[in-house]
């Protein structure tokens, strides 16, 4: 009987079943805590080769219509090596396609477990995809420049042709239809050729009372015909600095309409050596030499050059040039430089009054999602400047005219860099 007893009292200890239970349990509980590590070192392996081949597939990219198919996978295929991730892990590039301007390459690995192992995990397969476009898209570039006498002064004029020069090397590409620029320079006013005297949307009258036209208040107005205009134009619409006027803003958008208020009254040209608007056109050689045989004279209105500047991109009357609003894939841009503050428009000499009317441009032409570069170069009113620009990051503020080369370079880069697609 005793020795039941010690047998019956042997069967009941627990203190047994406690370690085989937990020997049974450890491996599958070290097996998930070395998945989830393992998991973690897959993710951290998938993230840093979807890096690489955005990297590698932007240089393919920019590369691939000067090369072949063979030598675009050569090229991914050395440039991955040098920067995908390396221990413990084996990629393979799967494919590499292009379409024009556009590579996508396709690249998969299987990396080396530490811990899984143990539940006969001892690969994790790993795969990542880029496509990357080489491509500054479509653009219309309306380059607004201050043609007034201050920029004959410390080698500015010159130094902007060769600025100007810098900014079409950098945006210029192999396909002369990637790009189209046009220039507005301005003072007072601004000129078009004598060729668009016959449109409708020019006023050859007086845009003033009787009085102010008797009492000299009317400024640069006259009373010439088609054959007698030189080109030149004033502010349109009406007296801004009058109250209830259905014209007022006019002089600072480019809203159409058939009234007087909204046509473009011809003046007689304060300054012979205004240069003619070139609208927007795909020939920037052409654009490039009119740059070049500019000359500088007269006060200054920033006003005007921007409401020219919103016309030449818009695809209505008075320039046509331009396409459609929300065109898919194109950017519409325009650059202001100038040197100095406002000084004089169509009805006041009174800087902040002239002020009130280029902050309404600015609005005008943000309104269109034109994004709106602006160049201070040494003198002007760095708060209104700075203000009209889209942000931050398109006001640039020149104070050594020896600077204005590499700061429209970096605008064309700014205009020309690469984006991922996908």
């Amino acid at each position: 009987m005793e020795s039941l007893r010690r047998l019956l009292a042997f069967l009941r200890r627990e203190d047994g079943n406690v370690a085989m239970i937990f020997a049974f349990t450890v491996i599958p509980i070290m097996g998930l805590m070395g998945f989830a590590v393992d998991y973690t070192r897959a993710s951290d392996a998938r993230t840093q080769l979807q890096t690489a081949l955005d990297s590698v597939a932007l240089a393919a990219a920019k590369s691939s219509n000067d090369m072949t198919d063979a030598e675009i996978r050569q090229m991914v295929e050395t440039r991955l090596a040098k920067i995908a991730p390396e221990k413990d892990y084996n990629y393979k590039v799967e494919k590499v396609t292009r379409d024009k301007g556009t590579v996508r390459i396709e690249a998969s690995g299987q990396l080396d477990t530490v811990i899984s192992g143990v539940l006969g995990i001892n690969l994790i397969d790993i795969s990542a995809s880029s496509e990357a476009t080489w491509s500054t898209g479509k653009m219309e570039i309306a380059l607004v420049i201050d043609d007034t006498g201050s920029m004959n002064q410390n080698n500015k004029l010159v130094q902007l042709k060769k600025a100007a020069g810098a900014l079409i090397d950098a945006v210029g590409t192999s396909d002369p239809d990637d790009v189209k620029l046009g220039i507005v320079p301005f003072n007072t006013q601004v000129k078009l050729p004598t060729s668009y005297s016959s449109n409708s949307w020019i006023m050859f009258k007086p845009s003033c009372s009787f009085l102010d036209l008797l009492f000299g208040r009317c400024k640069n107005q006259d009373l010439s015909s088609q054959s007698s205009w030189q080109g030149c134009l004033a502010d349109r619409g009406d007296n801004p600095y009058t109250t209830n006027v259905s014209g007022k803003d006019y002089d600072t958008n480019d809203t159409q309409g058939s009234g007087d208020a909204y046509k473009y009254p011809a003046v007689s040209c304060a300054y012979s050596t205004l240069p003619e608007i070139v609208p927007l056109n795909t020939n920037l050689e052409a654009v490039r030499a009119k740059i070049n045989n500019m000359a500088a004279d007269g006060n200054t209105n920033i006003t005007i050059g921007l409401a020219w500047g919103l016309s030449m991109l818009s695809p209505d009357a008075p320039l046509t040039e331009g396409v459609a609003w929300g065109t898919k894939d194109l950017t519409k841009v325009l650059i202001l430089i100038t040197d100095g503050e406002n000084t004089q428009n169509r009805w006041t000499s009174d800087t902040s009054k002239i002020d009130q009317r280029t902050k309404l441009a600015c609005t005008a032409v943000k309104g269109q999602k034109i994004v709106l570069y602006t160049v201070r170069l040494q003198d002007g009113n760095a708060s209104l400047l700075s203000q009209c620009a889209s942000n931050g990051d398109t006001y640039f503020n020149v104070e050594n005219v020896n600077d204005l080369v590499p700061t429209f370079k970096a605008i064309g880069e700014q205009l020309s860099d690469l984006r991922i697609s996908k």
